[in-house]
């Protein structure tokens, strides 16, 4: 048997042979993987913040597209990654404090919510007025103006979710 300590929380297991450099492996990897996420919440933030404040805000067509020759983010991308990126650092590096745990699974839910609503704008061919309701997409010749790739918006709905689900209980 041997004594482990994940995180603040000791546990023990049966170790032997290679099980025991898996086990160290695995104990080491941990601190990476979270600290990666807690890079890339604030990556998702800063991209969406950035996106949304200083291109669709200040109406600066470079920082709505960051990436020369690639469509522009529409607004509510821009958002949709802003509310992922703070939901995902507040859930994942946040103390655990009721009220804090609240705020991120609110902000997943607005998440999985805005990718729900445009799915259903696609699937139904109408218009619920969430393409526009930030900021004016004036392109000339736009299908959806402002609107969310299908692809992106099923991408909120599995963010969101993912998120709501995280640490196994839904509610807490």
């Amino acid at each position: 048997m041997a004594a482990t300590e994940v995180a603040g929380v000791k546990s023990t297991q049966e170790v032997s042979g290679n099980s025991t450099q898996e086990a160290s492996l695995s104990l080491r990897l941990v601190p990476f993987f979270e600290k990666s996420s807690r890079v890339a919440s604030v990556a998702a933030a800063l991209i969406g913040g950035t996106v949304l404040f200083g291109g669709w805000g200040l109406d600066n067509p470079g920082l709505q597209n960051l990436i020369p020759g690639l469509p522009k983010m529409m607004p509510n991308t821009a958002l949709g990654l802003l509310l992922s990126g703070a939901s995902l650092f507040l859930s994942g590096f946040a103390p655990r404090k009721r009220g804090i745990i609240w705020i991120a699974r609110f902000l997943a839910a607005a998440v999985a919510a805005l990718g729900i609503a445009t799915l259903a704008e696609y699937a139904l061919g109408g218009d619920l007025g969430i393409d526009q309701l930030l900021f004016k997409d004036v392109a000339p010749g736009a299908t959806y103006p402002g609107r969310p790739s299908p692809q992106t918006s099923f991408a909120f709905v599995l963010t969101g979710i993912s998120v709501l689900l995280w640490g196994g209980r839904l509610w807490m």
